[in-house]
């Protein structure tokens, strides 16, 4: 059998573009999926679908296939046919600084709490300087300062006369309170003191000894009214804090109030707050 050989054109299959429904393949519909694997993107799509946990798929196959792209294409098409996923949002424990807490949200909400507590953050770094340089807390403030010390006074006078009415003079020194020698209203110096007989010399330290008792009863007395006066600025704080804080988390709360993980982080925030006023 004799064996022609063929010419160029027998050896190439062309295609007449007058026949091509359409101008440029730009203008095709993506491929549902790579030809020939029809089977394999039908148990994508039966994986994909498996909403219980421990679940997975694995694919394989050749490099430079286009499974990747493939794969991404059917996900997103799933995707766009499904309710949206919800928003996480991990904030930070109060309770346990080391365990972040996840807050789930709606789709999108999750990013609309986060910017409500950055401009909530911002806000109140504002508001507290104010609030605790304003005319009002400082009255107050000092209305309480000035009724301890006029209270402290009071206390220290009593004894102070009692000293005086005995020949001594109640002094503060760097380590306290002690009663010393005075005449007319004045300690006596050191060469003074001495110039006294040695019995009025006696009777001044028996007399100062006497006296504290009274002084120690005096200083236990005035840490009282110390720590009250504390605690009366204490709660002053709060009472002006808290207002103040209130009405910054107000909004926030209303916000959320449908949300209540979110609720609960918001009241974690306002407890930590009042604690660090």
């Amino acid at each position: 059998m004799a064996v022609k050989p063929l010419g160029a054109d027998s050896l190439c299959r062309r295609t007449d573009p007058s026949r091509l429904a359409f101008e440029t393949t730009a203008g095709l519909a993506e491929a549902d999926g790579p030809v020939g694997q029809d089977r394999a993107m039908r148990a994508v799509s039966f994986g994909a679908r498996m909403t219980q946990p421990g679940y997975n798929i694995f694919v394989t196959g050749p490099q430079g296939s286009g499974k990747h792209a493939s794969i991404k294409r059917a996900l997103e098409r799933m995707a766009a046919s499904m309710p949206p996923p919800p928003d996480w949002a991990y904030v930070h424990n109060f309770a346990a600084p080391h365990q972040p807490r996840a807050l789930r949200f709606p789709a999108g909400e999750g990013r609309v709490f986060k910017q409500a507590m950055e401009d909530f953050v911002s806000a109140l770094k504002g508001a507290m300087p104010a609030l605790f340089a304003s005319e009002d807390y400082r009255q107050r403030r000092e209305a309480i300062e000035d009724e301890f010390r006029t209270t402290v006074d009071g206390t220290l006078g009593k004894l102070r006369a009692r000293a005086e009415a005995q020949g001594l003079a109640l002094v503060e020194q760097d380590d306290g309170f002690d009663f010393l020698p005075q005449r007319d209203g004045l300690v006596l110096s050191e060469e003074d003191y001495r110039r006294l007989s040695k019995r009025d010399r006696e009777a001044l330290t028996e007399k100062s000894r006497g006296l504290q008792d009274d002084l120690e009863r005096t200083m236990e007395e005035l840490g009282r009214l110390r720590t009250g006066a504390v605690e009366k600025v204490r709660a002053l704080d709060r009472e002006l804090g808290e207002g103040s804080l209130r009405g910054l988390m107000g909004p926030l709360s209303q916000r959320f109030d449908a949300l209540p993980d979110a609720q609960s982080h918001v009241e974690a925030v306002f407890q930590d707050v009042m604690e660090h006023l």
